[in-house]
């Protein structure tokens, strides 16, 4: 695929070695203290167990926390478009395990009412609100999370913060034109806060840009088969999104500030992750 001339990427695919092999920039999440977002289901759910498997302290948010009985994710009721329960977690997370220095804003909502934004029904007051609540939990709530966890991590060493986009920021999704804005919207507010940080910043934010997943919010949805066929025949799974959220908060400074990565099927089934620089976090040289 061709792309715009002064990005960089670095694309690795999921059949070479394993990234733990690696050492050279897999930092070790052991004794870590994570917080995820829409951690119940999904790649939420996905985010949270691999930190567990690499030895973090995971706390979650959810607006419906799992319910599981011993659960290893310590999981609460959070609603992002709440600021007061965004502070809870990150006060419940420091309170119980200690600093934090992960923090994934995954939580993000598609509603049904996006599909026909210019039909008939274009006035109805709770079509208007749809579009609403898709700007207040994909776009707000990634905000507020990096409002509060960049200070945090700034007071306490450092850390990463990763912010869940789709495929769809780069890509015009003709019915779903909210839900693509607000995931554009994520990755220019990623890049630019990774610019006011600067590339020697202890704290570093990334953007995820999945490809069609297979999660509830994909399952069941019209026209599913013309997304797999779009997709290389299958869907990503939530655990291979995971994987590449890890590389992301695993990579340190080799990594651009404010970059994103495209996760995507290949041409033989396998799993691309396509790391794209911020296309301005090293200025030009010059006068």
């Amino acid at each position: 695929q061709r792309r715009k001339t002064g990005a960089t990427r670095n694309s690795v695919k999921s059949h070479l070695p394993p990234l733990q092999t690696q050492s050279c920039w897999r930092m070790s999440l052991a004794g870590k203290v994570a917080v995820v977002t829409g951690s119940s289901t999904g790649i939420g759910r996905a985010v949270a167990m691999h930190f567990i498997k690499e030895g973090a302290k995971v706390v979650g948010g959810d607006v419906a926390p799992s319910g599981i009985s011993d659960d290893p994710v310590d999981s609460h009721m959070c609603d992002v478009t709440k600021v007061e329960d965004m502070q809870g977690l990150l006060d419940r997370a420091v309170a119980k395990y200690g600093p934090v220095s992960v923090w994934v804003n995954n939580a993000g909502v598609e509603v049904e009412t996006q599909y026909k934004p210019f039909g008939k029904k274009v006035m109805d007051p709770m079509h208007r609100n749809g579009w609403v609540k898709m700007v207040n939990i994909n776009l707000i709530g990634v905000m507020d999370g990096m409002r509060l966890a960049v200070p945090h991590m700034q007071a306490n060493g450092g850390g990463a913060i990763v912010n869940v986009s789709s495929m769809s920021a780069f890509l015009p999704i003709p019915t779903a034109p909210v839900y693509a804005g607000t995931k554009a919207a994520v990755n220019q507010m990623t890049r630019s806060v990774g610019l006011y940080l600067g590339q020697e910043s202890e704290v570093r934010v990334h953007s995820m840009c999945p490809s069609f997943t297979d999660t509830p919010l994909t399952q069941g949805k019209d026209g599913l088969d013309t997304y797999i066929e779009a997709s290389g025949g299958r869907l990503l799974t939530d655990a291979e999104v995971a994987e590449g959220i890890m590389r992301l908060v695993s990579g340190g400074k080799t990594l651009n500030n404010g970059s994103a990565m495209r996760v995507f099927v290949g041409p033989k089934s396998e799993v691309v992750y396509d790391n794209m620089a911020n296309p301005l976090a090293v200025p030009p040289e010059g006068p």
